[in-house]
């Protein structure tokens, strides 16, 4: 995001979703917890934020029931012969497709394609050695004299 288009007021959340509860759906139904955990090994740390836990359970329950239905179509056909003799979409033909769909919307949104990829930035967490550097290029710094800056004498 450009600095320009960046709002200034938006919360930060700063709980990573590590430190979170997973929610009540992504606890209590298996296929929903592997996709879960899955996002969670896989992802830089710092990537997901809490605030993004229901998004991320939005992607995980798409993932799961698209997962489901594709088996199921796979089992029953793509198609079937429909009242009229003419061929017409089995339901979970439809249902994988519009799971599909909301899955990569989602995964969009978080930044899981490849597309939306290179445009999310996680920061590297700082070293013992980064904390340091820091510490020893501050502790020079004089303090700026705000009264001073305000009437121009400054020297």
């Amino acid at each position: 995001l450009q600095k320009c288009r960046a709002n200034p007021d938006e919360p930060i959340p700063e709980k990573n979703i590590g430190e979170i509860d997973p929610p009540v759906i992504v606890q209590g139904v298996p296929g929903v917890k592997k996709w879960w955990d899955i996002f969670l090994e896989d992802s830089p740390e710092g990537l997901f934020k809490s605030i993004d836990a229901g998004l991320l359970e939005g992607t995980c329950i798409a993932l799961y029931m698209m997962e489901r239905e594709a088996a199921k179509s796979i089992k029953a056909g793509i198609t079937t012969t429909g009242e009229n003799g003419k061929s017409v979409e089995v339901e979970s033909t439809r249902v994988f497709r519009n799971m599909f769909a909301l899955a990569i919307q989602a995964s969009n949104s978080l930044g899981l394609t490849p597309v939306s990829r290179s445009r999310i930035h996680v920061a590297a967490k700082p070293t013992k050695e980064d904390e340091n550097e820091m510490t020893k290029s501050f502790a020079n710094v004089v303090p700026i004299d705000r009264q001073s800056l305000r009437s121009g004498k400054c020297g």
